[in-house]
């Protein structure tokens, strides 16, 4: 069925072929790939919504909070919601809160990760992480063009290279006993003349996991002796949820040699629920700046300004923030702490610990059954959504992207209804498991 609903997406004979490669490239290493296997879910839930049923949701993003028994987006602190309201009065200072804010973000680079930046040319506001990554993409990478992605990463990285017509090459990480690590030869025995760009997220999203100072200084090695670029997505940054057991992230960027050819994309969406503000920004050589620049005025003529003075409320009001980063921070923990002692009480489920974001990465592959089926088997039985792994490469077959970012009450609840669900497959006869059924990529 996968088949004939991508044939139905891409049978527009106005639709290019790059955007068609883009359609085609989201993982597809299931029965179906992650665009029809999205629009299965979305219809199983539409269809239990109308019969009065009352669905339980793991796959979230954003930080959520309850209303009326149903989770919604939570909305911003209160300090950061007055400045940007005073903001929408005037534009008087909207090129000058633009300065304040790279000027700022230089500051706290420099402090964080000893890098120093030129605010006025190797800093980029741009409307969201997301836009930042995409425009580096165009900016960097073509038609016959190799760009290597960490496997399992950020859903869209695959589609975007696809859609400028160059190729993405899955590096895959390593998975032992449900934690992640990276392995250098598994990254340089995929580059190749055409390499131009390796595209990572750091927290890796969807698993958590956080890249060692030494896995990015043999990461650099490996791009300078082969004179490739490196973007790298920090959109973590303040998510590292074990700081004070020793861990912390590593700005690539800050690393010898490397400034030149990282290309860090991050935002304050996640952290202080701004998504919808659009508050990112690039870090990046004078050069690949004016360039993203450029594409932005392209396509949306500049960035925007509710997520402009967002920035300058987070960055200017150092103790609300400080504030606020840590109790959230506190509550991630303890949510994650909880989600994995409970998913470890699960026959058959292996948890991870996520050292960055706020999401588990489980393994459930004993159950026979592809993640997606398992997805649709727990929404359709047990009203429960969950987002399959194989939305995030080859190397997320079986396993499940669950969100922390929920109150604690209702991921109780949740679990529960996934404890039982998967136990009662556990107490079904093998036979009656549905098999894996791998189909190849295309």
């Amino acid at each position: 069925m996968w088949r004939e609903y991508l044939n139905h997406e891409i049978g527009h004979r106005w639709m290019s072929t790059n955007f068609k490669g883009a359609l085609l490239r989201y993982p597809s290493y299931s029965k179906i790939n992650y665009l029809w296997g999205r629009a299965r879910l979305e219809n199983i839930e539409s269809e239990l919504v109308k019969k009065g049923e009352k669905i339980l949701h793991l796959n979230g993003g954003i930080e959520e909070t309850l209303e009326d028994g149903k989770l919604i987006f939570a909305g911003p602190p209160e300090w950061i919601v007055k400045e940007v309201c005073e903001g929408l009065k005037t534009y008087r200072n909207y090129a000058k809160n633009q300065i304040e804010v790279k000027q700022l973000i230089a500051e706290w680079y420099r402090n964080e990760y000893n890098l120093e930046i030129d605010p006025s040319s190797e800093i980029a506001l741009v409307p969201g992480a997301s836009f930042g990554v995409d425009s580096c993409v165009r900016i960097i990478a073509g038609p016959g063009d190799e760009v290597l992605i960490m496997d399992p990463d950020y859903v869209t990285y695959r589609a975007q290279v696809a859609s400028i017509g160059a190729k993405p090459v899955p590096v895959p990480l390593k998975e032992n006993n449900g934690e992640w690590e990276f392995n250098i030869e598994e990254l340089e025995k995929r580059i190749s003349p055409m390499t131009k760009l390796l595209m990572m997220s750091n927290a890796n999203n969807p698993s958590g996991f956080l890249y060692t100072k030494e896995d990015l200084q043999h990461i650099a090695e490996l791009a300078q002796r082969y004179d490739f670029m490196v973007l790298h997505d920090q959109v973590a940054e303040e998510f590292i949820l074990d700081s004070d057991e020793g861990y912390r992230l590593t700005c690539l960027a800050s690393l010898q040699n490397m400034k030149e050819r990282t290309i860090v994309t991050s935002s304050f969406s996640k952290m202080y629920n701004i998504g919808f503000w659009r508050a990112g920004w690039v870090v990046a050589n004078k050069h690949i700046c004016e360039m993203v620049l450029r594409v932005m005025w392209w396509v949306t003529d500049g960035p925007v300004t509710p997520g402009i003075d967002a920035a300058l409320a987070i960055l200017k009001n150092r103790k609300e923030r400080k504030k606020y980063v840590s109790k959230k921070l506190a509550t991630l923990k303890r949510n994650r702490d909880y989600m994995k002692k409970r998913l470890g009480e699960m026959g058959g489920v292996v948890p991870n610990t996520p050292r960055g974001h706020y999401w588990a990465w489980p393994n459930v592959s004993a159950f026979g059954m592809t993640s997606q089926e398992l997805a649709e088997y727990l929404l359709k039985e047990w009203k429960l959504s969950v987002r399959p792994g194989t939305w995030y490469g080859a190397n997320g077959e079986g396993h499940f992207r669950l969100s922390f970012y929920i109150p604690l009450d209702y991921m109780e609840k949740a679990l529960d209804r996934m404890k039982e669900g998967l136990g009662k497959l556990l107490d079904e006869p093998i036979t009656k498991i549905p098999k894996r059924d791998k189909v190849p990529e295309g």
